[in-house]
């Protein structure tokens, strides 16, 4: 199968998936283990988390009053250095650089590179300059995955080829991030055995769609499948 309509979630290996919409991810393996992504869009009675994962600073990935609600005792929030200062309040918190690495109740993440080069709000000042997100490697009970965070297709993607990545999310909206044809591109580098598009269609100005980049992949691979998934949460 190339790709297929599917509602909100699907499974990758025998972790479920579940989108919440924009770059918010809800993964849960056969353990019971539950990790989030950027969980800036929640259903009305969210899951308690083990683990968080930010991928930077901005409101729509890094928010407080969202984290509050899916934190227990012992949730551990990883995230990129630069959510230091909107973190304060939590204790249970690992910052990563670029490049770092942790493992944290069984769950090891690396950091990557996450930027634009392309998508800038005046000359020369990108929406996410360099150092100030990341995207960054799961790995959920040998499930590995990938989310890019906000970023344009930069050359540190190869990095990603030889992570022989499950699933990779990747966001297609354009105006801040990656459009189609661009997630379509990093697909083919990255090469994961599944592809999820993600951050479209939350705002007026990152439309897109998601079939175009299935068709921009399939157009190339064959051993790419790509799932799109419906947003649990709707705005």
């Amino acid at each position: 199968m190339l790709f297929r309509q599917s509602p909100s979630s699907t499974e990758v290996g025998t972790v479920r998936v579940e989108w919440l919409g924009h770059a918010s991810f809800r993964m849960r393996a056969p353990s019971g283990t539950v990790v989030y992504t950027d969980p800036y869009l929640l259903d009305p009675d969210p899951e308690k988390a083990d683990v968080v994962i930010v991928t930077h600073e901005h409101f729509d990935h890094c928010a407080v009053d969202k984290l509050k609600r899916i934190i227990k005792d012992d949730t551990i929030i990883v995230a990129k250095d630069n959510c230091k200062p909107l973190l304060q309040e939590f204790h249970n918190t690992i910052f990563l650089k670029t490049g770092d690495v942790c493992d944290t109740k069984g769950i090891s993440v690396k950091a990557f590179q996450a930027y634009n080069i392309r998508r800038f709000r005046a000359p020369d000042m990108p929406f996410h300059p360099k150092g100030l997100g990341a995207g960054f490697l799961f790995v959920i009970e040998g499930v590995r995955f990938y989310i890019a965070g906000d970023t344009d297709l930069v050359p540190e993607m190869k990095e990603l080829t030889a992570e022989s990545v499950d699933a990779a999310l990747l966001p297609i909206g354009g105006t801040y991030t990656m459009d189609v044809d661009e997630a379509a591109s990093a697909a083919l580098i990255m090469r994961p055995k599944v592809a999820i598009p993600m951050h479209y269609n939350t705002f007026a100005e990152i439309r897109a769609d998601p079939k175009r980049f299935a068709a921009a992949v399939r157009k190339s691979s064959k051993d790419i499948e790509v799932r799109i998934l419906a947003p649990l949460v709707k705005v």
